[in-house]
């Protein structure tokens, strides 16, 4: 080979040509199982598509070539992981139809070590090898002698064409907007009421933009809800509460699922016996409901608190104005104690608990050892919680909340072997199981809950007691989209749809005042109930007032009609 030859291949690629080829596998290539999930859908439109991926392809070609104005260290770090990070993404988006967002950034971010051990698996090991290493590395290899493209200073020529460039990709950019708002308008003019802007709907659907967005509001929103924490007010302060006296020596025990659907219980119509125990329970109200959102994290700030308290902020990001409902059981006079099978220590900090558990602890107790850590030791839990309370010799009232493992994907590790009812079941990754073994394991989860739920009761039947049970979010089982997550502006409705349990022991109905409430909560259990109502009915189904407004009367499930004149 001659000495020109050799210099020619020595000699760097130019930084704006390492953008483009990254630009163009980590949003083009990366995206194909989307493209052909549009494509062969129903109303699929190729024009709409071309402009949907040019916009992406120039927001991500305009991210590398800013990235690339960095020291070769910086513009490596960043684009390797722009590449590993989308590779990732587009595992789960090929094999679990699943929209990365906010909600499953969020759900990243919460997850304990043992369910991350169950979504990771080989053929993710290889998908990521393949078409996230490999890549890197040849990133890697093409950008050994990479440029900061501040160095253009010193040719004008090519400081000119990569400003050219990037304006280009910026106006390409603002013109594909701009044909998805006037492809909105159209649309609206045809349906005749609001649609989701198809610009945002495009960046949370393709990679890269899906996950640095949801990433975005997630950093957004922890920094707004730090500055709003300080700031909160509190609803035990800002109105009047009364507690009735035969509230006193009671206790209150809230039960938060996980992933649990109303239309996949029998007490609430399914054909499958899902909760033949709640099904012979004479103290129990079921009702169908919706989440305020469909993730876990984001379900614990919104679901405790009225709705007004709940304001949008910059980048279409949540934020609590006001102190949840644990702050009213305090300031009532109330212990609360609770104990998990999960993780999420930033909302349990925010309970207002004398003393919390969460799983490992609870799994650490001597009397849990060599046993399944499975949310039926939360039962014991809440066994010794009450009888602490009991022996304290304190005439009060008791608060337990119980934070279970529920339906959490894997569905086949959340319940023992004799609860395996249906058959076939999904014991491996969702990505190699058929629907049908999805929905049976799913059930057979349900089947375990009704079993948890019922076990709890039998604990509390001689006590003057409340169960009240809610689900955080639903959960999607398809062949086309699984588990949850999904932005809330484009989710399916099943990931909304959350059932509520409400339980009466015999000591709680015998006093007249809680009986009048429980057949008012009978009377209207065919309604559909929302998150937005958990606040005022906690509240009101146990007896609690409020003379000046604290308590929304319309939502509040136990309040009895104003009576005709």
């Amino acid at each position: 080979m001659s000495t020109a030859a050799q210099n020619s291949l020595r000699k760097p690629l130019n930084p704006l040509a390492i953008a483009a080829g990254t630009a163009l596998y980590v949003g083009g290539v990366l995206n194909a199982p989307i493209v052909h999930r549009r494509l062969t859908g129903d109303n699929a439109d190729w024009r709409l598509l071309v402009v949907e991926l040019l916009l992406i392809l120039s927001a991500t070609f305009s991210f590398v070539v800013l990235a690339s104005f960095n020291r070769r260290a910086i513009f490596r770090l960043i684009a390797s992981l722009l590449i590993l990070l989308s590779a990732t993404g587009a595992y789960y988006i090929a094999f679990y139809s699943v929209v990365i967002g906010h909600g499953i950034v969020e759900s990243v971010f919460t997850t304990e070590m043992d369910l991350i051990g169950e979504i990771l698996d080989v053929r993710l090991g290889l998908w990521v090898l393949m078409l996230g290493v490999a890549p890197a590395l040849l990133f890697w290899r093409l950008s050994e002698q990479h440029r900061s493209l501040l160095r253009f200073r010193h040719s004008w020529k090519d400081g000119v064409l990569a400003a050219l460039t990037l304006m280009a990709a910026v106006l390409v950019a603002v013109a594909c907007t701009k044909e998805l708002k006037a492809v909105d308008k159209r649309a609206e003019a045809r349906r005749g009421r609001d649609i989701p802007g198809s610009a945002a709907l495009a960046a949370h659907r393709y990679l890269p933009t899906n996950w640095m967005s949801g990433l975005g509001m997630s950093i957004s929103e922890e920094w707004q809800q730090r500055v709003q924490a300080r700031n909160l007010v509190d609803p035990a302060e800002q109105h009047a509460w009364s507690a009735p006296a035969s509230l006193d020596d009671s206790v209150v025990v809230l039960v938060i699922g996980e992933s649990a659907r109303w239309d996949h219980m029998s007490v609430l119509g399914y054909r499958r016996p899902t909760t033949p125990l709640l099904a012979k329970e004479p103290g129990l109200v079921a009702m169908r409901g919706q989440s305020c959102n469909t993730a876990t994290a984001l379900s614990l700030r919104c679901m405790f608190v009225r709705p007004e308290s709940i304001a949008t902020g910059a980048n279409e990001v949540e934020i609590q104005k006001e102190d949840n409902v644990f702050s009213v059981f305090k300031h009532l006079g109330f212990s609360i104690e609770l104990f998990a099978m999960q993780a999420e220590v930033g909302f349990y900090n925010k309970t207002h608990a004398d003393h919390y558990k969460i799983r490992e602890v609870v799994a650490a107790e001597a009397y849990n050892q060599g046993k399944p850590v499975d949310d039926i030791l939360l039962v014991r839990e809440m066994q010794d919680s009450i009888k602490r309370w009991e022996e304290s010799g304190q005439k009060g009232r008791h608060l337990v909340i119980l934070h279970t493992k529920g339906s959490h994907y894997l569905y086949s590790n959340r319940y023992p072997r004799n609860f395996a009812a249906q058959q076939p079941e999904c014991l491996g990754s969702v990505a190699e199981c058929s629907r049908e073994q999805l929905i049976n394991s799913y059930d057979n989860s349900l089947l375990y809950t009704d079993y948890v739920l019922h076990s709890l009761i039998d604990s509390l039947r001689d006590k003057k007691a409340f169960l009240f049970y809610v689900s955080d979010h639903g959960e999607s089982i398809d062949d086309n989209l699984h588990l949850h997550g999904t932005p809330k502006a484009v989710a399916p409705k099943e990931q909304f749809a959350v059932p509520f349990l409400l339980w009466f022991s015999d000591r709680w109905l015998a006093d007249g005042d809680n009986k009048g409430r429980f057949e008012q909560l009978k009377k209207t259990s065919g309604e559909t109930r929302r998150h937005a109502e958990i606040f005022d009915s906690l509240l009101g189904c146990a007896g609690i007032a409020s003379p000046d407004g604290g308590i929304t009367a319309r939502r509040n499930w136990c309040q009895s009609p104003p009576a005709s004149n």
